[in-house]
């Protein structure tokens, strides 16, 4: 696995806890998902007063490691440390098995239209396919494995992170790439390994989480304006409210950490023991949901209030994501284990 260290920390949760209310306020002008793409569905206001319908996916085993919605929300992608990716619809069916040829397919991430969606492999490539998988492109270059990659808010940059200390990022504006994607930039950090990045709302900037625990943000042409200090550990996962104003963390000194943008902390969470390994923001900006090495899913509000916890997972959770209206949530861990989970409407509650 791409573990690196193990620093527990002890948290006053109680197992089961869920605070009966709303799990989305208000209404957005404008859909934007978690890692920066444009949405056609709205969020929905959901129940968090009863607890959501588990799903088990009927795919063949896996020490997964990631897990993305499409941005139409009908496909999920899942990748783990076969190198296989599998497509499944949003109603748990299977559609397809992709082999990717690595050793362990790292991260998974949709372009902002969901017509493609490019892998971060063990093999220090990343691969760019089609909706109905074929594969366009491989993007070679990287010194090491590849731990992340992630698409600019209007799909015309994808960047990717590496263990060989830089991200890369690549022009993949084109709508043909059989014949690669050009690289445009590669940015030195000096945090160690680089596990995860995410752009800004405006495409203009990069943020970066490393190895030592320290969050680097760059503009995109290669200056480093700012880093963050607080984690203890790496930090695995990053996402951005769909404000774009605040940033949340997760590290393996087992917090969830919220940031302004600029870099203000603004609430240190001890979400899990032994580690937090993923992060996503709901649609809605109101909520979002964390994974860790305890094996628990957590959906907390912004003002660090723990809303409910979701078990079943009997190891690591490296991936959590949300569809595009946020009723579905998205789980994977090592142990072999992928759940959707589906929440009920808020008329429900009554």
């Amino acid at each position: 696995m791409v573990w690196i260290g193990r620093t527990a920390v002890g948290h006053a949760i109680a197992s089961g806890a869920i605070v009966c209310g709303l799990a989305v306020v208000g209404t957005l002008a404008e859909g934007v998902s978690p890692r920066g793409r444009v949405i056609a569905n709205q969020p929905q206001v959901v129940a968090v007063c009863a607890p959501p319908e588990r799903l088990s996916l009927p795919i063949e085993p896996d020490s997964f490691t990631t897990v993305t919605h499409s941005p139409d929300g009908e496909i999920v992608a899942i990748g783990g440390g076969s190198g296989r990716i599998e497509l499944v619809a949003a109603d748990g069916e299977s559609l397809q098995t992709l082999e990717t040829l690595g050793r362990m397919t790292i991260h998974v991430e949709f372009s902002p239209l969901g017509r493609t969606f490019t892998s971060a492999d063990s093999n220090w490539t990343a691969k760019v396919w089609t909706r109905d998988g074929r594969r366009l492109s491989s993007l070679d270059g990287h010194r090491g494995l590849l731990y992340d990659a992630s698409y600019s808010p209007d799909g015309d940059f994808l960047a990717t992170a590496s263990a060989d200390r830089t991200i890369r990022i690549w022009d993949v504006s084109r709508r043909q790439l059989g014949g690669g994607a050009p690289l445009v930039r590669t940015l030195e950090g000096n945090g160690g390994w680089i596990l995860t990045t995410v752009f800004t709302l405006n495409g203009q900037n990069l943020v970066a989480g490393n190895q030592d625990g320290t969050i680097d943000l760059w503009s995109v042409d290669g200056t480093l304006l700012r880093t963050f200090t607080g984690h203890r550990g790496f930090v695995r996962s990053l996402s951005i409210a769909p404000s774009g104003r605040i940033l949340a963390s997760a590290g393996a000194d087992g917090t969830v950490r919220l940031w302004t943008i600029t870099g203000e902390l603004l609430r240190t969470l001890n979400a899990h023991e032994g580690g937090a390994l993923s992060v996503v923001f709901n649609p809605s900006g109101q909520t979002y949901a964390s994974g860790g090495s305890d094996g628990v899913v957590r959906i907390w509000d912004v003002e660090g209030q723990l809303l409910q916890q979701l078990e079943g997972h009997d190891g690591r959770v490296w991936g959590v994501s949300f569809n595009p209206d946020g009723t579905q949530l998205a789980s994977v861990a090592e142990d072999g284990t992928a759940f959707l989970w589906q929440f009920p409407a808020a008329s429900d509650c009554d």
